[in-house]
């Protein structure tokens, strides 16, 4: 497995992710339609492209649908994502940050587990990957490449919160409509599952030349 793998970038000015409580409604002592405005300025933002050598010899490719950066705002989900990397050369790669002007999530940390559960060359860049959480949103973390195809096993994401009560990440995980045998063996724990502190979640990307991929997008909310 890999180990730490750093954050890339070095625009804004990054929140403190040294741990704490976070900015929950009564905690803070802040009232809650304060509170409330500060989250609703928060941008969860993502990077999804393809690899310079990746082939893309069809209408959707290994990285189709909404490739590039995309962004939402909270309490919104971002555009869907498709993952169907197979035996053609090259992959997917994404990273992610969050925009948050006020503050409000200062003490937080979002990370990233990124690792193989077959052949390590499936998935590169593996290891954690800490969201950095800025004023301006300029920095992401760095990224990690879904390469998987017919070789033995795929990759597992893991997605942890810490630091914050009050807010979590809904993460949207569902085998497209074509998808052989629903899904079941390119799309593990597919659904919408939320993270929350103290509650990672994990879902196994393991698409190959089967029909079909996987959709992915992301939320950050109010709990």
């Amino acid at each position: 497995m890999g180990g730490t793998t750093s954050n890339g970038g070095s625009g804004g000015s990054e929140m403190d992710a040294s741990g704490g409580t976070g900015g929950s409604l009564t905690e803070s002592g802040t009232d809650v339609g304060t509170r409330q405005a500060a989250l609703d300025q928060i941008v969860f933002e993502e990077r999804f492209t393809a690899t310079a050598d990746a082939v893309e010899d069809s209408a959707v490719g290994q990285c189709g649908s909404n490739p590039g950066l995309l962004t939402a705002n909270f309490n919104t989900w971002t555009p869907n994502i498709r993952i169907d990397t197979d035996d053609r050369p090259g992959g997917c790669q994404q990273s992610f940050a969050i925009r948050d002007p006020t503050g409000a999530l200062m003490g937080a940390t979002l990370k990233v587990t990124f690792e193989p559960d077959g052949e390590p060359a499936q998935c590169g860049q593996p290891g954690d990957h800490l969201v950095p959480i800025t004023s301006g949103g300029t920095d992401f973390s760095s990224f990690y490449t879904i390469d998987t195809d017919n070789r033995s096993g795929g990759c597992t994401d893991t997605f942890s919160l810490e630091g914050v009560n009050d807010v979590v990440l809904d993460v949207d995980f569902e085998p497209d409509p074509d998808a052989a045998d629903a899904g079941a063996s390119q799309c593990g724990n597919p659904g919408i599952h939320t993270v929350s502190a103290g509650l990672p979640v994990t879902i196994r990307l393991n698409t190959d030349t089967l029909p079909g991929g996987c959709y992915e997008r992301f939320r950050l909310r109010t709990k």
